[in-house]
């Protein structure tokens, strides 16, 4: 999921409340509306604002709607805070698919110039090119393109640290996933968003990190994050990057 700002908070209400995956219901002086509550085998609660302004709840599975509440009343003003922001946030215009148009690849932006003499629909070189040929399926050709990278570079940097923490995922996929840029299953299958590739190298290196600490801590805890520390320390600068970026990581 494409988040604005995430917050944890302790959850040690153990008495029972009903099984709510997904609910509305709004809270405090300001009304504030809780767009989906999730609940599973964790140990503390999150909040979290979507890139489009939408309160997330995650809490454990017995957590009362009361300390659920009570949370949100105490953390309010960041809340608002975040909805604030996010909100304010400036649309994208539309992808044209003309010369001179940017498009991000690992972090730097190319000029795209549309070519007649091209042996592959989209190349890469000191500019973005794609043929003229492709040009009425420009963003289709496009994310082919992104994704045949996407293969090689997940799968490259899953093999670097798998060797460094002496376990490897079962399966490395590539989706198509917008709002979610990675995931592991319980089988240890990963799984990476093709829009990734368009992050810097060292974000994309976070996110395998992530997903590749799952292989070990299935949810996120203290020690999990711990995990990702120890691969990565300055792992926080490169979350707050995709945050604050990731909503420009599309060819839409």
């Amino acid at each position: 999921m494409v988040s604005f700002g995430t917050l944890r908070v302790e959850a040690l209400d153990k008495s029972r409340s009903s099984w709510l995956p997904d609910a509305r219901m709004e809270t405090g002086p300001d009304k504030i509306t809780i767009s989906k509550l999730v609940r599973s085998r964790r140990r503390t609660i999150e909040l979290t604002i979507t890139e489009d302004a939408r309160l997330v709840v995650r809490a454990p599975l017995r957590t009362t709607m009361h300390l659920i509440h009570g949370v949100i009343d105490k953390k309010q003003q960041w809340i608002l805070r975040k909805i604030r922001e996010a909100g304010s946030r400036p649309a994208l215009p539309p992808r044209e698919f003309r010369d001179g148009e940017r498009f991000l690849f690992l972090g730097k932006a190319y000029e795209l110039k549309i070519s007649r003499h091209m042996a592959r629909p989209v190349e890469l070189g000191d500019r973005l090119f794609i043929s003229s040929l492709a040009l009425p399926e420009a963003q289709r050709a496009l994310e082919e393109w992104y994704r045949g990278n996407a293969a090689k570079h997940m799968r490259g940097r899953c093999a670097y640290y798998a060797r460094l923490i002496g376990r490897s995922p079962k399966l490395v996929r590539i989706s198509n996933a917008a709002k979610r840029w990675g995931s592991c299953s319980p089988k240890g299958n990963l799984n990476f968003s093709w829009r990734l590739m368009m992050a810097p190298p060292e974000v994309i290196d976070y996110l395998v990190v992530h997903e590749m600490a799952h292989l070990e801590v299935l949810n996120h805890s203290t020690s999990f994050w711990d995990r990702v520390a120890l691969m990565m320390p300055d792992y926080r600068v490169h979350k707050k990057w995709l945050r604050e970026n990731g909503h420009m990581l599309t060819i839409d």
